[in-house]
């Protein structure tokens, strides 16, 4: 679980610093690891 975090951490980092797209993409990327993050941890703390 920590580790998913940190690599959803790294990723957002990569796409706001390195790759800095438009800021209407950015924003839509940002939503998307949100979506995917409120997903899989949710989905994680089921099995427990």
């Amino acid at each position: 679980m920590i580790y998913a975090t940190f690599l959803y951490l790294l990723l957002a980092a990569f796409v706001i610093w390195v790759w800095s797209p438009p800021a209407i993409l950015r924003m839509l990327v940002l939503i998307v690891l949100i979506l995917l993050y409120s997903w899989t941890s949710s989905r994680l703390a089921k099995k427990k």
